[in-house]
């Protein structure tokens, strides 16, 4: 009998990010999952949280208990997933801006460009 997936896909950034603001690695995850008597490989979850693979239902349920959240908020269409993709995105560019102002302070303390 073919393994069931859930309806609705799952969005993996979701599950990432949540995962990483709870302070959560993923081999927390994967010993909360155990616990709750599923026997699930990192790479699965790396997987899943990449998006290349859906959970069953079954998971998904555990994957929301191991995290603390409703299973909604782990779906792709949901308020509380998308804003844990766009706050993964902030983050991302909040980053990209650090970095180029250490560059801009490196040049300037090394007054390379200055005649």
């Amino acid at each position: 009998m073919p393994r069931q997936r859930t309806q609705t896909p799952v969005n993996g950034t979701a599950i990432r990010v949540i995962r990483e603001r709870t302070g959560l690695t993923v081999a927390d995850v994967v010993g909360g999952l155990a616990a709750n008597g599923l026997d699930v490989h990192a790479d699965h979850l790396r997987n899943i949280e990449l998006g290349h693979k859906q959970p069953s239902p079954k998971l998904l349920a555990a994957l929301a208990s191991v995290l603390h959240v409703p299973q909604t908020a782990l779906m792709a269409t949901s308020p509380d997933s998308l804003s844990a993709q766009a706050g993964a995105a902030t983050f991302a560019a909040v980053g990209s801006v650090l970095i180029f102002l250490e560059l801009v302070l490196l040049v300037g303390l090394l007054g390379i460009g200055a005649r």
